[in-house]
C-alpha cells in the first residue's frame, strides 16, 4: 500500500506535525510518496554532494544571492569561467599548472563548504533520520517544480491521477478534520468531525518518536510492515468496492457500518500491536513527550478531499475545477474516498495556538480598519 502527501510553501500544515505524520506513515505503508518543499532539501543536498561542478557553482550563486552577497555570487562565477579557461588551456605551462592546482583546490573548498552547508540545514530541519528511507526507496520526494513544458500545475496533475487511481491514498494531518474557511474568498469548506462529512476509525495510538534514529525506526518498520499487510489489503479492496458509491447522506449509515464491519477488529489488533511494541513501550517509560499520535483511517468523498486541496492552497481554485471537471469524465466528484490521516496531540495543540494567533491578528487588523473609519 502506498501514501501521498502533498503540501506547498503556502500550505498551513505545520512542520512538526509534517515530521511527525511521515514518520508514522512510513511505519505501515509500503511506500510513502511526499512533495513538500521542506523534504525537498534531501534530494538537495544529495545533488550538490554527487552532482556537476556546475550545478555546485549555480547552488553557491544562489545562496550568496539570497544571503545578499552579491559580490560573493558574482565572484564565484567568475572564478569558475576561470578554472574552466585554464583547464581547457593547450599547452599549459608551469605557471598555468600551479594556478589551475590552486583553483582546483578552490572549487574543492567551495564544494565542501555547500555539502557542509546543506547538512546544516538537514540537521536543523530534523530531516537526517529521513535520507535513509529515501536511500532505501521507502520514501520517495516527489519533484516540487513546474514543467517548463506543461501549462498545467503538474501537483495538480499527480493529484487529479491518484484519485483515477482505486489504490491511490492519500495521507493528511489533524488539519483535514478542522472546520475551515479562507479569508480570500467567501466559499465555506468544511470537513470537520461533524456527523455526515466524515467517517473515521481509530488505528493505532504512536507515542513520541523523536528520539529514535533510522535504524531504530526501520527496525518498528520491518515489524509493522507484516502486521499491517492484511490491513492494507483490506483497504484496497474496500476502495475498489465503493470506487463508485456516492457519499450523500443516505448512504452513510450503510458505509458507516461497513467500515465498521471491517476495519473494526483488525483496528483492535493493530492497536495491540502498538501497545506491546519494545521501543514504544521505552518511550512511554522515558522522560520523552508524553503526547501521543493517533493514526486513523477516514471516509469522505473526492470532491471534499479535492477541495481541502485548495482550502490548503495546494492547488489553485482554477486546478480545483480542473481536477473536478476531469474526475467527472471518469467517474462522480462525490464517490467515495478512503484516506489516511495522523492526529497528534502536539500537533492539535500547536494548530489551535496558530488559529488563535490569527484570530487575534484578524481581530485588530478590524479594530484598526474601524477607527480609521
Amino acid at each position: 500500500m502506498e501514501l501521498q502527501f502533498y503540501k506547498t510553501q503556502q500550505t498551513t500544515v505545520l512542520y512538526s506535525s509534517e515530521l511527525t505524520l511521515i514518520k508514522v506513515a512510513l511505519l505501515f505503508a509500503e511506500k510513502v510518496n511526499v512533495l513538500s518543499f521542506n523534504f525537498q532539501q534531501i534530494p538537495m543536498a544529495a545533488k550538490i554532494e554527487t552532482g556537476s561542478e556546475k550545478h555546485t557553482i549555480m547552488f553557491t550563486k544562489m545562496v550568496h544571492t539570497e544571503q545578499g552577497t552579491l559580490k560573493e555570487s558574482l565572484d564565484v562565477e567568475l572564478f569558475y569561467k576561470n578554472l574552466l579557461k585554464i583547464r581547457n588551456m593547450k599547452n599549459k605551462q608551469k605557471a598555468d599548472l600551479i594556478l589551475l592546482a590552486r583553483l582546483e583546490a578552490i572549487y574543492k573548498s567551495i564544494h565542501k563548504d555547500m555539502v557542509a552547508y546543506m547538512q546544516e540545514i538537514i540537521s536543523k530541519s530534523k530531516l537526517e533520520l529521513f535520507k535513509g528511507f529515501v536511500k532505501d526507496e521507502s520514501l520517495n520526494i516527489m519533484p516540487h517544480g513546474f514543467d517548463l513544458e506543461s501549462e498545467i500545475d503538474p501537483i495538480g496533475l499527480r493529484i487529479l491521477n491518484s484519485f483515477l487511481d482505486p489504490l491511490g491514498f492519500h495521507l493528511f494531518d489533524e488539519s483535514i478534520m478542522n472546520k475551515a474557511e479562507r479569508e480570500d474568498t467567501s466559499e465555506e469548506i468544511t470537513f470537520a468531525d461533524f456527523t455526515g462529512y466524515t467517517l473515521e476509525l481509530d488505528i493505532m495510538e504512536v507515542p513520541n518518536l523523536d528520539s529514535l534514529d533510522y535504524q531504530q525506526l526501520k527496525i518498528i518498520r520491518n515489524e509493522f510492515l507484516s502486521k499491517f499487510e492484511s490491513f492494507g489489503k483490506a483497504a484496497e479492496d474496500f476502495q475498489k468496492e465503493i470506487s463508485d458509491t456516492l457519499w450523500v447522506e443516505e448512504n452513510h449509515e450503510g458505509l458507516k457500518e461497513q467500515l465498521s464491519k471491517r476495519f473494526n477488529t483488525k483496528a483492535d489488533d493493530l492497536y495491540t500491536v502498538g501497545e506491546e511494541n519494545i521501543y514504544f513501550q521505552q518511550i512511554r517509560n522515558s522522560d520523552a513527550d508524553k503526547r501521543v499520535s493517533t493514526l486513523m483511517i477516514g471516509l469522505t468523498s473526492i470532491r471534499t478531499l479535492v477541495f481541502y486541496y485548495w482550502y490548503q492552497r495546494v492547488i489553485t481554485i482554477e486546478m480545483r475545477t480542473y481536477i473536478i471537471n476531469e474526475i467527472e469524465k471518469h467517474k462522480s466528484a462525490d464517490s467515495c474516498s478512503l484516506f489516511f490521516y495522523v492526529e497528534s496531540e502536539r500537533g492539535r495543540e500547536e494548530l489551535q495556538h496558530f488559529w488563535d494567533e490569527a484570530d487575534k491578528k484578524k481581530e485588530l487588523r478590524e479594530a484598526d480598519e474601524g477607527s480609521k473609519e
